[in-house]
Order: C-alpha cells, then sequence, then structure tokens
C-alpha cells in the first residue's frame, strides 16, 4: 500500500457461538487484500478446532483476483487448523465475480 493511502476495505467481529462472524465492507482489492487475509487468519487463530469462521460479505461492493486470493489463503489457513471458513450475503458484482471465478461453491457451508 502506498504511503499515505488507506485500505478501502474495512472489517468488524463478532462472536458466535463455536466461532466468529468476520464482516467485511468496502473493496478488496491489491490495495486491501493483504490486510483481509490478515483479518481472516487472525479470526481463524482465534477460533477453537473445530469451529468456523463465517465472513460477511454482503457489505462488500468489490473484489477482484488479489481478494479471491486472500480468501483462498485463509481458507487454507483455516482447513490446516481444522476451522472451517465459510462465505455469507455475497450479492450483486461481488457474487458474479466469486461465482465466474469458481470460488464461491467452494466455500459454502456443507
Amino acid at each position: 500500500m502506498a504511503a499515505g493511502s488507506r485500505p478501502r476495505a474495512s472489517h468488524t467481529v463478532t462472536p458466535l457461538e463455536g466461532g466468529v462472524r468476520v464482516s467485511i465492507s468496502g473493496e478488496v482489492d491489491l490495495a486491501s487484500a493483504d490486510l483481509v487475509q490478515q483479518w481472516l487468519t487472525s479470526a481463524v487463530d482465534d477460533c477453537a478446532a473445530d469451529g468456523a469462521v463465517e465472513v460477511d460479505l454482503s457489505g462488500l461492493d468489490f473484489i477482484d483476483s488479489t481478494g479471491i486470493r486472500a480468501l483462498v489463503m485463509a481458507r487454507r489457513h483455516a482447513m490446516s487448523a481444522g476451522v472451517g471458513l465459510y462465505l455469507d450475503g455475497a450479492r450483486g458484482m461481488v457474487e458474479r465475480i466469486l461465482r465466474v471465478a469458481g470460488v464461491l461453491d467452494v466455500f459454502a457451508r456443507p
């Protein structure tokens, strides 16, 4: 991220029984993807094994390939920790991008 620039994404974390919900809003692109991956990795690390991280994308306006990579890397980390990581609330352009990229079903709850 360039000096003085701010990420265009923000998040909130809400505890749930058996895990947490990470709500991401704004845009996930090159400027914010690493930060989003850190947020999700941290949420995974805070979960007990067999817990779950629900990623609420209902406030997300845009995601690009670097954002998709952040989600995939966070999911890999979750799988290695025995934690589920699921997407929820994708809509509009974000849903279409994730569907075309072939990852929306990968992140669905079993």
